[in-house]
């Protein structure tokens, strides 16, 4: 399988500038700028000026981008929201436009912070030879040896580039990550601020508390990543476990278990059949449009159910999915196989491997990796990650002290919430971050998966816990939450027609703007002609009974 798409789910390169001939003392500092993505016009934007590797200032600066959106209320709290993105390797401003209408503006400044070797950061790390080798060897169905052969000589080639263009990628990594946090702090001049983390900025979060507690008032986390869990061994346990609460649940609804009685069953024939007959399945590429008849076998069907989990939405349709794709609809699966390849195409790959090769895959032995694929059945053992290993023996991040493997204690008030259905941090990561966190409230929302607080309940609970962290936040509506709502062949009918219509509208693409525009054109005709012979029947000037 596809193993980077992992590292990218436990979340253009640019030249190294160098920093500029200023004096030692001038760094950090922040620089005002325009904002590199489309933003109102309250937005403010700049960059954190930092050293690449603080024990050596000859390696030259780095410069990340920073957004801040003002409170809507006209005397904000003095103590802002930052927010910290997951991925590693994810962007935090590219999502700004999510963030316009945020709850957590109501009353604080919301700044995002772009970390180093992400998007809008210079340098940016990168891997373009890694993004065509995904779409290349999907498309030709290649087996797994191949794959990881092609990926572990495609991050050669990144690794060959940004070293050659002077990055030290020793320098990537969660506790320069945290350094960056705290020097934005002060040389904004914040005396205080909250902390809030999704996935791996959770992990970021947590680091900051264990290495800067003085300038933080509060940190929510959402879907928690932390450094005492092996996250590379658990992949596939975790895949285990929430196919089996999917399965379990549907068992337990009356609607869901009378439409789908096999649906455990019809899960594991669909996964052998796909792996000696894929599915064939047409989709435009994210970034050209190019359409890609890509092959889907059983493998590339639990990845895409496991990427389907973390969307909130999605999940109630799950159970509707595997039966239509058990009895041969490939069509239900256009829209999970784009949203898989879009996602295997984002990020800084550069960035996520700095990370996790030096604080995961020290700590998480092939022998460890293995054993736990073991023990789950094998469809399951979906995410191999044999080539991320072998591409952490040469990438260079260096290797992190064993603290990275032991959880953080803090006195620091933190709100710890979960999806009960989140694949890839599970509730039970939260409960072990609680356990050494004596101020800490925890929320587990039934139904949901990844990134709960994009949700209206959660989010109501996080921004009662910032008027008041030492206080337990009121989740009145968490009461109304239940397990999934499960959809059946009942009450819909799925095509992936609508899915082709709205990407194409998306893309601009022609291929299938005309066809759309001729029917929309035919549909009008029709439906011009109907009205006007109704309101003439109706008027009597036309000859038949009134509609």
């Amino acid at each position: 399988y596809r193993g980077f798409a992992l590292t990218l789910l436990f979340s253009l390169a640019l030249l190294f500038l160098p920093g500029t001939a200023k004096a030692q003392d001038d760094v950090p500092r922040f620089e005002p700028a325009r904002c590199p993505v489309a933003a109102p016009g309250d937005v403010k934007c700049g960059y954190l000026v930092v050293w690449e590797d603080r024990s050596d200032p000859a390696d030259g600066t780095l410069r990340l981008a920073i957004a801040i959106l003002p409170a809507h209320s006209p005397t904000p709290a003095p103590d802002p929201v930052v927010y910290l993105e997951g991925g590693p390797g994810s962007s935090a401003l590219e999502g700004l436009a999510t963030w316009l209408t945020s709850p957590f503006r109501d009353e604080r400044n919301l700044i995002l912070l772009e970390q180093r070797g992400t998007r809008y950061a210079e340098p940016e790390l990168d891997c373009p030879e890694l993004k065509e080798m995904y779409v290349d060897t999907w498309a030709a169905g290649l087996d797994d040896d191949e794959i990881a052969e092609r990926e572990v000589a495609a991050a050669a080639r990144c690794r060959e580039r940004l070293v050659a263009q002077g990055i030290d990628l020793a320098a990537y990594n969660s506790v320069a990550s945290a350094a960056d946090l705290d020097e934005l702090r002060q040389v904004l001049g914040y005396d205080a601020w909250n902390l809030y983390g999704i996935s791996y900025g959770t992990r970021l979060a947590l680091t900051a508390l264990r290495e800067y507690p003085a300038g933080i008032r509060s940190v929510i986390l959402d879907s928690v990543y932390p450094p005492q869990i092996d996250g590379l061994a658990l992949i596939a346990p975790n895949t285990e476990r929430v196919l089996a609460k999917l399965f379990a649940d549907c068992a337990a609804d009356a609607a869901c278990s009378a439409a789908f009685p096999d649906l455990e069953a019809d899960f594991y024939q669909t996964w052998a059949r796909a792996n000696e007959h894929p599915f064939r399945v047409r989709v435009p590429h994210p970034d050209t449009g190019e359409m890609l008849r890509l092959p889907v076998d059983g493998d590339d069907l639990v990845a895409e159910l496991f990427l389907a989990f973390y969307d909130a939405e999605l999940i109630p349709y799950l159970p509707l999915v595997i039966d239509q794709v058990a009895a041969g609809n490939e069509g239900v699966l256009v829209p999970l196989t784009h949203f898989a390849l879009s996602t295997y195409l984002q990020g800084s790959e550069g960035m996520s491997f700095s990370v996790t090769c030096h604080e995961e895959a020290p700590f998480n032995t092939p022998e460890e990796v293995a054993a736990a694929a073991q023990s789950v059945p094998p469809p399951m053992r979906a995410f191999d990650i044999t080539s991320t290993l072998e591409i952490c023996d040469t990438w260079g991040a260096g290797i992190a002290d064993p603290v990275e493997t032991e959880p953080v204690y803090s006195e620091v008030p933190v709100l710890i919430l979960e999806g009960a259905y989140d694949p890839i941090t599970p509730p039970a990561y939260g409960l072990s971050t609680a356990d050494t966190l004596p101020n800490s409230y925890y929320f587990e929302f039934p139904g949901m998966g990844h990134g709960v607080t994009l949700a209206d309940c959660p989010a109501k609970v996080a921004r009662r816990f910032l008027t008041a962290p030492h206080t337990r936040p009121v989740a009145i509506c968490l009461s109304g939450m239940s397990t999934p709502q499960f959809v059946t062949q009942r009450d819909l009918h799925l095509t992936s027609g609508s899915y082709r219509i709205l990407v194409a509208i998306e893309s601009g693409s022609s291929r299938l703007l005309i066809p759309l525009l001729a029917f929309i054109s035919f549909f009008a005709l029709i439906l011009i002609y109907v009205t006007l012979r109704a309101v003439l029947r109706i008027l009597g000037i036309w000859p038949g009974s009134v509609p």
